[in-house]
């Protein structure tokens, strides 16, 4: 059968108050390691390799959902097989939003009928130039981001993720066609909602940007900018932002406790107060939020975070 995502609560979505944010962080935990899945689409369903994405019409010329299905029978918790509809009508995983099959302004039609089918995370596909008016169309309906996962078509540079090529952020990409079917690279979120089994615990979320009390005077050095802030729990984490390419949030080892209402001092102190020429570290502190200590956090180029508290009299 085709994939037919569980209902609310079986699902383990990626809570994503703040996307450029969350995936910072994630990249941070993870070492730089995010979950990916491969997956394939074509007219000849015979065309495709083995894998563990597959998908197929169920409508249209080139229904073939079912010659997928055979040659590709799901196996839960390691392979799954999408039903892609090329009308907003109809109920399907997947509705394949592109010029001849219909507009942005179908995919909340597309949404509804597919959720009361029981699909809990609805896949829309477009080319990338359409993401932002997809998204548009999908908000003004009251539909939210996280309730949808959203495929871009981007060809010419490679396997990736739209987000950081230029085009609007989207879950998965469809990267090539090599001639008898298409590959498309999944992110975090496809492999959370298609293969929640195998999907480890989300990492603690980073604070919502009204959480982060963002220090009020920012520190640009080394081509970036950088904030120190700390969420609603008392905990404080650093932001390094280069314009135009990244953010990355980390948490700072031994800054927690603090007092969220008190945003920290942060600045550039010398590196070594007698010797001016051996550079600046950044430099943070804080009262913890029972108001007996103070926490001093120091970061040089290049190495951790340390901190040192000071019981106060």
């Amino acid at each position: 059968m085709s994939f037919v995502p569980m209902r609310a609560g079986h699902v383990p979505q990626l809570a994503i108050p703040d996307r450029v944010l969350w995936q910072a962080h994630l990249d941070a935990v993870q070492a730089g390691t995010v979950q990916t899945v491969t997956a394939y689409d074509s007219v000849n369903a015979s065309a495709m390799p083995a894998g563990k994405v597959h998908m197929g019409y169920m409508n249209g010329r080139y229904q073939n959902i079912a010659q997928v299905e055979q040659l590709f029978p799901p196996k839960a918790g390691s392979s799954v097989d999408i039903s892609i509809t090329v009308t907003g009508s109809a109920a399907a995983g997947m509705f394949d939003c592109e010029t001849g099959n219909g507009v942005p302004g179908d995919c909340p039609t597309f949404w509804r009928l597919a959720r009361n089918a029981g699909f809990e995370y609805p896949i829309i596909y477009c080319p990338a130039s359409w993401t932002t008016a997809v998204r548009s169309a999908m908000t003004t309906a009251g539909i939210a981001s996280t309730q949808y996962l959203l495929i871009a078509a981007h060809y010419g540079i490679g396997a990736h993720i739209c987000g950081s090529c230029g085009y609007p952020e989207s879950d998965g990409t469809q990267w090539t066609d090599v001639g008898t079917y298409d590959i498309s690279l999944l992110g975090p979120r496809f492999v959370a909602a298609l293969f929640p089994a195998n999907t480890p615990p989300a990492p603690p979320a980073p604070p919502k940007v009204g959480d982060l009390m963002l220090c009020s005077q920012p520190q640009t050095t080394h081509g970036a900018t950088h904030f120190v802030g700390i969420d609603s729990k008392g905990n404080g984490f650093h932001v390094r932002v280069v314009t135009g390419k990244s953010t990355s949030v980390e948490a700072i080892k031994g800054f927690t406790g603090l007092d969220p209402a008190a945003p920290p001092s942060f600045g550039l102190q010398p590196l070594n107060e007698s010797d001016a020429t051996a550079g600046q570290v950044l430099s943070a502190g804080a009262m913890t939020a029972d108001g007996k200590s103070f926490i001093h956090a120091v970061c040089p180029w290049g190495g951790p975070w340390s901190t040192v508290t000071t019981a106060l009299p």
